[in-house]
């Protein structure tokens, strides 16, 4: 036999033993006082045809619906997987365009610096020092960039977490994850590092007598 928990309208307290069914009374819903609205079947010693015959019986009248909870979970799982590939995707993306504006960023910037370099390199700045000054203001603006980005993720993170809890019966706790976020936040200093080493071997080449002579 089979116990049916029912949750009416009336709020009165339901005896688990009250009712029973079994394969026979496939199709039929458990009485109760007040208005139904569901009912958890919980199988005790019934063959999984058996269940499938009541869920069958169920779903062929017209007074109820029989539904899995375990495959309705696994469907949602498997929607929230397919969010979570897409938002990976997203995010790569993003990466990578944010890696070509560093890249262009600091190309520009080398360009209308290249007679200060000049200037520089003329007072006795040695290409290596150059070189070194404009890698680790790449990778400056890259670590700062990171940062912001993380500090304003989380906050938004936060604020629609407790937008989503407050709307529904859900609590959403958002947590920082240092053993999965460290790694990923290390991915675009790496990128940043090498955006900047273009504009770097660009200022370490520089003909400093063509640019302080120039006509």
């Amino acid at each position: 036999n089979s116990i049916w928990v029912t949750h009416d309208t009336a709020n009165e307290k339901s005896d688990p033993n009250a009712q029973t069914s079994d394969a026979s009374d496939a199709g039929k819903v458990a009485p109760s006082h007040g208005k139904l609205t569901a009912a958890l079947l919980l199988p005790f010693g019934i063959q999984l045809n058996t269940i499938y015959t009541i869920a069958q019986g169920l779903n062929n009248g017209k007074d109820a619906m029989a539904v899995y909870p375990g495959a309705e979970l696994g469907n949602l799982f498997d929607l929230l997987n397919q969010g979570q590939v897409a938002l990976n995707i997203v995010a790569l993306l993003a990466l990578f365009m944010a890696s070509i504006t560093t890249l262009l960023s600091l190309y520009a910037t080398t360009l209308s610096r290249e007679q200060a370099i000049a200037v520089m390199r003329s007072l006795g700045a040695s290409r290596s020092t150059v070189f070194m000054i404009t890698l680790l203001e790449a990778i400056g603006l890259t670590v700062l960039g990171v940062l912001l980005g993380a500090v304003i993720g989380h906050a938004v993170a936060a604020a629609v977490g407790d937008q989503l809890a407050a709307q529904s019966a859900l609590p959403i706790e958002t947590r920082i994850l240092w053993s999965q976020e460290l790694p990923l936040l290390l991915i675009p200093v790496v990128l940043g590092v090498v955006a900047g080493l273009l504009p770097a071997v660009m200022a370490y080449r520089l003909n400093v007598v063509e640019k302080l002579f120039a006509t």
